[in-house]
């Protein structure tokens, strides 16, 4: 029998927080109403990311190229390097994703 069986099922379970970052949602109560009036968060490429025309190849099979020009993207998000233990120096050689996380864990903790 697994470790998730029908006796552990009847375990109460309490979800303490919930946070997220979603293209045009900054919050999970936006991404909710974003769902529910279906909304296409989808967009260009913004300018500010990359020159689509450098990268873009409708081949899908073209080496070192996307055959997509749309994808979701998330706006600016401000991030306090001290408030979150790390040295403004450091935030280049960071991961933007590792940064993303920071925020969102903070959300759920809040």
């Amino acid at each position: 029998m697994n470790a998730f069986n029908a006796r552990s099922a009847s375990v109460p379970l309490a979800i303490v927080g919930v946070g997220a970052l979603f293209p045009g949602s900054p919050d999970t109560g936006d991404f909710w109403r974003t769902i529910v009036r279906g909304i296409d968060r989808m967009s260009e490429v913004p300018p500010n990311y990359w020159l689509i025309d450098d990268y873009y190849d409708p081949d899908p099979s073209a080496s070192l190229k996307t055959y997509a020009r749309r994808g979701g993207f998330i706006d600016k998000v401000p991030f306090d390097t001290l408030d979150n233990g790390i040295p403004p120096a450091n935030v280049p050689m960071t991961d933007s994703t590792q940064l993303l996380a920071m925020i969102v864990a903070k959300r759920v903790l809040e």
